[in-house]
């Protein structure tokens, strides 16, 4: 037996163990199926890189070194895509969990300024409240001042002497100016709950405003962040998956490379006196 046949034989159980046991997935292409068989076939032309071979066996040769090389190169393609395509299901969690800050920020707005809409009813029912027992306060007093002058506008009506006439209408002039001095103190009192609202209702807006702006502010901060970080970690993927992509391209290229060294070398029956 020739020397070259029996290295061949003693290559088939390394072939199989190649093809049941390949190295680890984390090797990148060489850890598949596809590299093995291209550089297990690459190191059978070299175990028969001195071995005459007929033209034809020579473009046997080529065409399965290039037909495994071929399939390795796809699968270099095919785990290229798998890459990215994780970047990219990574790449769309992060923009979910980006769509969740800003679904969170307007729930914030929101609970904010139904915080501040209610603080504001509350102020409204409480100016009402004050102004409702200011005017059941002072209504009561100027009700009975004004029915007394109705009263006396009647006995005026039918007094014929002067001197009761004259004491009438002092009478009433007298009620009249309490029912306007009354008047114009339940409106004083009722102008100053109306201004201590007012400036209520502006501290609460102010308070509210400034508190929705740096809810706002610091929630647009870690929203533009997060975007940041996410082009930026998408970005390394990307690159790296390329980079891995070369790499392997490059470790393919070698194994077919080291096989066509190896057929350049067979020498060719017929020539040379072979």
């Amino acid at each position: 037996m020739k020397r070259s046949v029996a290295l061949a034989l003693l290559l088939v159980p390394a072939l199989l163990l190649g093809l049941v046991a390949p190295a680890s997935a984390g090797d990148g292409i060489r850890g598949t199926v596809e590299y093995e068989k291209l550089k297990s076939y690459a190191d059978l032309l070299e175990s028969k890189r001195n071995d005459p071979a007929t033209q034809q066996q020579i473009a046997k040769y080529r065409q399965t070194l290039g037909q495994r090389r071929t399939k390795a190169n796809m699968k270099v393609r095919a785990m290229y895509r798998t890459d990215l395509s994780q970047a990219k299901e990574k790449r769309q969690v992060s923009r979910d969990k980006v769509r969740r800050m800003r679904n969170e920020r307007r729930a914030d707005v929101r609970r904010l300024r139904d915080n501040r809409n209610s603080e504001l009813k509350q102020l409204a029912d409480n100016k009402q409240a004050a102004v409702n027992r200011v005017e059941n306060q002072f209504n009561g007093k100027i009700d009975a001042l004004q029915a007394e002058v109705k009263k006396l506008q009647r006995k005026l009506a039918r007094a014929k002497k002067p001197s009761v006439r004259k004491e009438l209408r002092t009478e009433i002039r007298s009620d009249n100016r309490q029912i306007t001095t009354l008047n114009d103190s339940k409106q004083t009192e009722i102008n100053g709950i109306n201004n201590r609202y007012r400036n209520n209702v502006d501290n609460v807006k102010g308070r509210f405003a400034a508190q929705i702006a740096r809810a706002k502010a610091e929630s647009l901060r870690q929203i533009r962040q997060a975007e940041q970080n996410l082009r930026e970690a998408f970005a390394a993927r990307r690159d790296a998956a390329q980079t891995r992509r070369g790499d392997n391209f490059d470790a393919v290229r070698r194994q077919s490379e080291r096989g066509l060294d190896a057929i350049r070398k067979m020498p060719v029956k017929g020539q040379n006196n072979n």
